[in-house]
């Protein structure tokens, strides 16, 4: 195959802003969640934060693990739809220059903004404006390049608006017609209360890899998903849970793998989760065990969050490569 990964997701530009419990509830904000939000109120959030420090960073959940992926070495693709002007410019350069293959398009309009607050617990509360992220169509997709990729990956994320839905279901069928591995992260869990009923059948159909957060899963199938999940198994390849410093725990194939955290000083949770779904599809790229490919995932997620925001450094990428080197 040419590519590992080819990924469809929101691009958007992260500015990172540390704050207090009583900012969070100042804003009426639900703490730990991702809030869709309009220009208004996009403009509302930051005009009250306007005397913090601002960090920005080209990001969002699809394209975070594409990056991860990228940095590590792997050959993958990015595609969603962004804006014309200085921030588009931005995302563009700062994702090449990291060897993310781009198959972003550009329109009029402005690219989308998440507005993550960290408070002192390292929780982070999102608000996210999409901006032109809704308006990516399955005439964005890029059919050859997907035929010849190992995965395709996007998130529940997409199911926020109908034509990214319906782009991703075209995405989904174009891959399963050549054989192309389906994995899906179920995202956040307000995403999964409002689709569950949808959710939930489009992954008994269609996935191949399902990746979950225990709060998503839960959100899913209920307080008693291990039971549930049973389910799940016999449709779908494998299943990932994971559970913070808790670990993560893979079923795959008819067997259970529980894979322990590392133990770090955490910062900031922003993109742990993607950096884990990074390090898993690296490993899962590279045709490693399923419980290694995990484990370079947990390793990756330890890395960033022990440091504020999702770019990822030398450092950081240096520290997994050797990790990963003393897996195989």
């Amino acid at each position: 195959m040419k590519y590992d990964v080819y990924g469809i997701g929101n691009p958007i530009i992260d500015l990172t802003i540390k704050v207090t419990d009583s900012d969070i509830e100042s804003l009426g904000l639900d703490k730990g969640t991702m809030h869709l939000i309009d220009e208004n109120r996009r403009s509302e959030i930051l005009n009250f934060l306007k005397d913090k420090e601002v960090q920005s960073f080209p990001a969002g959940s699809c394209p975070n693990t594409i990056m991860g992926l990228s940095s590590l070495g792997s050959n993958s693709i990015i595609n969603g739809r962004i804006g014309n002007g200085n921030l588009s410019k931005q995302y563009i350069n700062e994702i090449e220059g990291i060897n993310v293959i781009s198959r972003l398009k550009s329109s009029e309009g402005v690219t989308g903004t998440s507005i993550i607050l960290i408070t002192p617990d390292s929780q982070r509360t999102m608000n996210t404006f999409l901006g032109n992220c809704r308006k990516f169509s399955k005439e964005d997709i890029d059919i050859e390049a997907i035929k010849e990729s190992k995965f395709l990956y996007f998130t529940g994320y997409m199911w926020d608006t109908d034509s990214q839905k319906e782009a991703c279901n075209y995405a989904m069928k174009i891959a399963k017609e050549n054989g192309v591995k389906f994995v899906f992260n179920l995202a956040d869990p307000n995403l999964v209360l409002r689709n569950k009923d949808e959710l939930f059948n489009f992954i008994l159909d269609k996935v191949d890899f399902l990746i979950s957060n225990e709060e998503e899963i839960i959100a899913l199938m209920g307080e008693d998903y291990e039971s549930a999940i049973k389910d799940l198994e016999n449709k779908i390849t494998g299943i990932v849970v994971t559970m913070g410093e808790n670990g993560s725990k893979i079923k795959h194939k008819g067997s259970t793998h529980l894979v322990d955290s590392f133990k770090v000083s955490a910062v900031d949770s922003t993109g742990a989760g993607d950096m884990y779904t990074s390090g898993f599809l690296y490993g899962m790229s590279l045709g490693i065990p399923v419980e290694n490919a995990a484990k370079i995932g947990s390793y990756f997620a330890s890395k960033i969050v022990s440091q504020l925001g999702t770019k990822i450094n030398d450092e950081t990428i240096n520290d997994v490569k050797e990790f990963i080197e003393k897996l195989k």
